[in-house]
């Protein structure tokens, strides 16, 4: 019987991640705090593997919010955003803390022809009230704007995936973004908050990499499940001859 080399069923695994780029990796020092940079837009120019243009900023309903949002400043390579405690006063505590790209060469095509599926946003910690801050994300495609929401809840994963075909036009209606022909997108981190009071009482979160790849496929995974079967079943098998060669001898 052909065995199948272990290395060779890890690289199908690994290269099933073809095509995948990172959008920011937060290497790039920047901050904005508010409400003393209040209305500031904090540019950095190329940034990531598409070096896109990024705009930090921070804005609030009604009120300039004691926010706080930095890249590779309160820790390296991580974008914190910082909701500080709110009061009564404090507006409708719908503090949203933004990251927006720019591409201004030439819009990107994030699926790399067709190998990409989605948004991914690895969160390194969450900290604050429950329901959890969310991420609420817009793209410019040919000119039309799509949005997609997701809540930032590390309990069920640190990497938050948001496919491309969850993105849904701006004020309603059906249809997708196809994601080749990108022109921006926002990153906006969100508190929880109504109009008849706020419910967020102060949270932080820390990003570790914006990043755009493939969603894992399970065909993928049964690689990966193979492939580590016959590795430590070939190392298990070395071992076993090992010790009767040992005794062998003994």
């Amino acid at each position: 019987m052909r065995i199948i080399p272990a290395s060779l069923l890890v690289f199908c695994f690994i290269s099933d991640a073809q095509g995948a780029f990172i959008l920011d990796d937060f290497d790039d020092p920047a901050e904005v705090v508010s409400p003393e940079m209040e209305g500031d837009l904090i540019e950095t120019l190329n940034v990531g593997d598409q070096n896109a243009a990024r705009t930090l900023a921070i804005f609030d309903v009604f009120t300039n919010p004691f926010a706080k949002l930095d890249s590779s400043t309160t820790r390296p390579s991580h974008l914190t955003a910082e909701r500080s405690e709110s009061s009564s006063s404090d507006g409708l505590g719908l503090a949203r803390l933004s990251a927006t790209y720019r591409f201004n060469e030439s819009p990107v095509d994030f699926t790399e022809h067709g190998e990409n599926k989605a948004v991914i946003i690895d969160v390194a910690s969450v900290t604050g009230p429950t329901p959890p801050p969310f991420i609420y994300l817009l793209v410019e495609d040919r000119g039309l704007f799509f949005e997609a929401l997701i809540n930032v809840d590390v309990r069920v994963s640190r990497s938050l995936s948001i496919p491309f075909d969850s993105f849904r036009p701006r004020g309603g209606g059906l249809g997708t973004t196809e994601f080749n022909a990108v022109e921006f997108l926002f990153v906006g981190i969100n508190g929880n908050g109504t109009v008849n009071g706020i419910l967020e009482q102060g949270w932080t979160v820390e990003i570790d990499r914006i990043r755009v790849g493939r969603i894992p496929e399970p065909s993928s995974l049964v690689l990966w499940s193979i492939a580590s079967s016959v590795f430590f079943g070939l190392q298990a098998s070395i071992l076993r001859r090992r010790d009767r060669i040992d005794d062998h001898q003994n």
